[in-house]
């Protein structure tokens, strides 16, 4: 009788401590990944996951489209978070923005906390990068961050193999495993001199 009690009691408490972790995580959903659905750009731009309650639709920017798919094919069970998208208006199923992607070997922050953030860093230039028209529009520097300097910037510093490049930039949204730094100002040049202006007057009233 007692190990019965015992037992119901686990139970009872156990149900009461994942009802409140559900709680204190109202925007995070376990389920699996059911299909992705593709944009008129002919890329995909949201996942459809089916929980054991209800699908839920989790949108993100196609730029991150790679990567998901990458880290969680159709028919993984993931964790998904994101808050609901403030449309009020009937639909097949919930519709949320996808924030964070959790899997059993990788987290994919689909919009880091350091995104549009300013950032100064040295690196020495490992590959070059080229644009679509293969001209050098930057550098990817030891430990694979991406420093995007634009054509006009790579021919302003003199871009090379070996080159040291202290940068003052700003990080942007990826989906890679790596920074991408968009260059301000580089070994003193300015690459964007708006930017770099203006970054120094802010640095100057700090």
């Amino acid at each position: 009788m007692k190990n019965a009690v015992k037992k119901a009691t686990k139970k009872a408490t156990s149900k009461r401590s994942r009802n409140k972790k559900q709680q204190h995580n109202p925007n995070r959903f376990t389920g699996t990944v059911e299909s992705f659905n593709i944009s008129p750009k002919g890329t995909y731009d949201g996942l459809l996951l089916r929980t054991k309650q209800e699908v839920i639709q989790f949108n993100f920017p196609r730029s991150w489209a790679a990567r998901v798919i990458e880290i969680a094919p159709v028919g993984s069970t993931v964790q998904a978070s994101g808050e609901p998208d403030g449309d009020s208006r009937p639909r097949d199923h919930a519709v949320r923005h996808l924030s964070v992607l959790k899997t059993n070997g990788d987290t994919l922050e689909v919009d880091p906390a350091n995104s549009h953030q300013e950032v100064q860093l040295s690196g020495t230039v490992e590959r070059i990068n080229y644009g679509k028209h293969g001209d050098p529009n930057g550098a990817i520097i030891n430990g694979g961050d991406f420093v995007h300097l634009r054509p006009r910037g790579a021919k302003a510093i003199s871009l090379q193999l070996g080159q040291v490049l202290d940068v003052v930039g700003e990080t942007r949204p990826s989906s890679l495993h790596a920074k991408v730094i968009e260059a301000f100002t580089v070994n003193g040049i300015d690459i964007n001199k708006k930017k770099a202006q203006k970054s120094r007057r802010a640095a100057a009233n700090s």
